[in-house]
């Protein structure tokens, strides 16, 4: 599966020159490049792109890391499935299809958060999924360092370190062994958001490692229901209302923030004025929570049925933002190559090989229907698993629901931002398919840290932070021999 993906992106990035059609891209550069008024999000991506920078000004070597990191994540997947007791075949299905679906072929080819982030958030999910069968310090550290770090990439980093830190804690034996889970993973998340922070504050430009315009974000998130007039903000906020119109005949959250709308006329656009939005958009969920959750759960349906809830002008992209060879506005092509080209080396414009990955990802590309079968077997896991299996698929499972809410509560829908989900999704969606096979066929289960291959079991694992230090080993639960 890696040799094939290997081989499929070497000739992508040959033939198919930096995407051109992501307005986010040129301000990433900015931010890398150290404009002023760029900072659109946290500075770990800009980081990213300076670091890169900094051995070559060719932008291709940036498309060249980030190929290989959703390799990295690839493993990353295939380790948790083996983690959750999946067989080797299994596993490394659940790895190919990440690697080589066309959603994660033209994120990297393109100057976006998406591929680092999936890496860094895989890997965390990773040593969470050990942390739950050792409870060492090492896995525990991995988690909190590769959440901190995602942090510092978008801001939905921090819920699913919380969600996932929490599952570990929870699943200690005592409180001595919660305290210590706890002290580790803080400690290691802590250190890398604090190093990444001193980074970017003695790099000209570059913002702290917090986000600079979720105010904005807010602010078009909860303009779709605000309650007009708005009395329950202070008098210098009001003018911020956006209006008495019904809230199912207003525009999707881009509208308000780039397009037209009160915080544009008064602030001009982002990130300007993001104190004062942030304010505004905080009030107005306190005031309406149960139409904030409702709008969140209906983008959240989304990435599973496009069309759910109501039609909106500007409300989030489809999986066709991603089409390597989508049509683009001349002008708009024309500013990013000259933001890009700025800064990087001019690259030669390469389009040879354009028709047959555009080909390819099309076949390949997770649609909405594929990412609800993978969602149904999941959701089967924790019901159909037992043991610890049953426990470190839920975990996971709802840290891949982390990342999902998280993009739709403080920003919309928009197909791309799932990736980052997948990762976590595909190795539950693995044990929920083997639990509903074992079920079907009658096959036992293996006993935790145990696999069966064909009536033999894998050595059996020891489990240490306050569980048991002793090996597990079956009793009459598994037919054959067990191999030490």
């Amino acid at each position: 599966m890696l040799l094939a993906s290997t081989a499929i992106r070497t000739y992508t990035v040959a033939g198919v020159s930096v995407s051109l059609g992501y307005s986010d891209s040129t301000a990433y550069v900015r931010m890398a490049d150290g404009q002023e008024g760029a900072g659109i999000s946290p500075p770990g991506y800009a980081l990213f792109l300076r670091a890169l920078h900094g051995i070559s000004d060719s932008v291709d070597l940036v498309l060249v890391v980030q190929h290989l990191l959703v390799l990295v994540a690839g493993v990353a997947v295939y380790g948790m499935a083996r983690e959750l007791g999946c067989r080797r075949g299994t596993s490394t299905v659940a790895a190919g299809v990440l690697v080589l679906c066309g959603n994660l072929l033209s994120t990297p080819q393109g100057l976006l958060t998406e591929t680092l982030f999936v890496c860094l958030v895989t890997l965390a999910a990773w040593g969470a999924a050990r942390a739950g069968r050792s409870g060492r310090w090492q896995d525990l550290a991995m988690l909190g360092a590769f959440a901190g770090l995602a942090t510092t990439v978008r801001a939905v980093g921090l819920p699913l370190l919380l969600v996932l830190g929490f599952c570990l804690v929870l699943g200690a034996a005592s409180w001595k062994a919660r305290g210590v889970r706890i002290a580790t993973m803080g400690a290691s998340a802590a250190l890398v958001v604090v190093v990444v922070a001193l980074v970017s504050g003695s790099t000209a430009g570059l913002p702290g490692a917090g986000p600079t315009s979720s105010g904005w974000l807010l602010y078009g998130r909860v303009a779709q229901f605000a309650d007009c007039p708005a009395t329950y903000v202070d008098r210098d906020l009001r003018d911020l209302c956006p209006g008495t119109t019904r809230e199912d005949q207003r525009a999707g959250p881009d509208y308000w923030r780039v397009i037209d709308g009160p915080a544009v006329k008064r602030f001009g656009g982002i990130p300007k004025g993001d104190a004062e939005l942030q304010e505004f958009a905080v009030a107005a969920i306190l005031h309406e929570p149960l139409a904030y959750l409702r709008t969140v759960f209906v983008d959240t349906m989304r990435f599973f049925s496009p069309n759910f809830g109501q039609e909106r002008g500007y409300s989030g992209a489809g999986w066709d933002e991603l089409e390597l060879d989508r049509p683009l506005d001349p002008a708009a092509a024309a500013y990013n190559n000259g933001v890009i080209a700025s800064w990087f080396a001019d690259g030669s414009t390469r389009t040879s090989g354009l028709g047959l990955v555009r080909r390819y990802q099309e076949a390949t590309t997770l649609t909405a229907g594929t990412w609800s079968v993978l969602a149904i077997f999941a959701i089967l896991a924790p019901l159909l698993a037992r043991g610890r299996r049953r426990w470190k698929g839920l975990m996971l499972l709802l840290g891949a629901g982390s990342l999902l809410i998280s993009a739709t509560a403080l920003n919309m829908y928009v197909a791309r931002y799932a990736l980052p989900a997948l990762g976590l999704l595909l190795p539950v969606a693995a044990l929920g398919f083997e639990a509903l096979a074992r079920r079907t066929t009658g096959v036992p289960e293996p006993a935790d840290g145990l696999e069966v291959r064909g009536g033999v079991t894998d050595a059996p694992l020891t489990e240490r932070d306050g569980l048991r230090e002793e090996p597990i080993v079956p009793a009459d639960t598994v037919t054959g021999s067990v191999q030490r």
